[in-house]
């Protein structure tokens, strides 16, 4: 009777956590019309897929598809060709618009390419204009057989991550940032209780191994070494314009534990395993 009762009070301590989250969030996403979104995903057990080359050595992708709820990845890292990898089902893809404006020429690509996805969440938001005028194309996409979502981070979401950063930024000279925080944001509202993170290495990889010949993208054999005498992927790869999704850096690696830590009951990485890492 007791372990029933403990049970419950749990299960009901997860949920008004989950919804005092998620209470919190409904101006901070933007909807196709320019106007304020309610959030609308509600999730138990997730995964976050990254864009690691140790994934071409992953045989986890029936597991992704039928273990979790909900399966967020990074950028436009593909599922098709690689669903012996990193499975086939993607709830959630969190972009850049910079990567993700080009597609709009041809947006039918977003639906029939290597990039499926119920949901997508766009950062750095164009002007207002630029979005009206975006909006017609990304309405027609909602109406395909495989209906598409687009939702913009609101700019108080995007100042609270890139504030979180700022001073790493500017002492490595980071332009730009990858997508990985901005996931973090999305699986908190989501309302996840554990996390399995896939294919994204740890802040140090490079400072305990100098060379690691993997490839930082696990679809492009020839993208950028894991590691290249002690110097990491995501230092080169930060300010190229070539590769469509950019590796996650040092400094937004290193505040994936703590954000583990303070948010989920269980917690993992797989593709590879992080060093010392003990799940809260």
């Amino acid at each position: 009777m007791g372990s029933r009762l403990n049970s419950c009070l749990l299960g009901i301590a997860r949920l008004r956590h989950s919804e005092a989250l998620r209470s919190k969030k409904f101006s901070d996403y933007i909807g196709v019309n320019g106007e304020a979104a309610i959030f609308p995903l509600k999730c138990d057990t997730c995964a976050l897929i990254g864009t690691s080359g140790h994934l071409r050595k992953s045989t986890s992708g029936r597991d992704i598809d039928k273990s979790y709820s909900c399966i967020f990845r990074l950028g436009f890292s593909p599922t098709r060709g690689y669903e012996d990898q990193v499975g086939s089902r993607t709830t959630a893809r969190i972009v850049d618009s910079f990567r993700f404006y080009p597609f709009l020429k041809k947006p039918l690509k977003l639906v029939t390419g290597p990039f499926p996805s119920d949901f997508w969440f766009l950062f750095d938001p164009p002007a207002a204009t630029s979005l009206f005028s975006l909006c017609p194309l990304l309405k027609d996409l909602r109406k395909t057989p495989v209906s598409q979502n687009f939702l913009w981070f609101s700019r108080a979401v995007e100042r609270s991550v890139l504030n979180s950063l700022d001073s790493k930024r500017l002492k490595n000279g980071m332009n730009r940032i990858s997508s990985l925080l901005f996931a973090t944001r999305v699986i908190e509202d989501a309302g996840c209780e554990s996390l399995t993170v896939y294919g994204v290495p740890d802040a140090q990889i490079c400072k305990r191994n100098l060379n690691i010949s993997i490839p930082s993208l696990y679809w492009d054999e020839n993208s950028f070494h894991l590691c290249d005498y002690g110097v990491d992927a995501s230092v080169k790869s930060t300010n190229s314009k070539a590769s469509v999704s950019i590796v996650p850096s040092i400094a937004e690696r290193r505040l994936l534990p703590k954000w583990l830590e303070q948010h989920f009951y269980a917690s993992d990485f797989k593709f590879p395993s992080w060093e010392n890492w003990t799940s809260p």
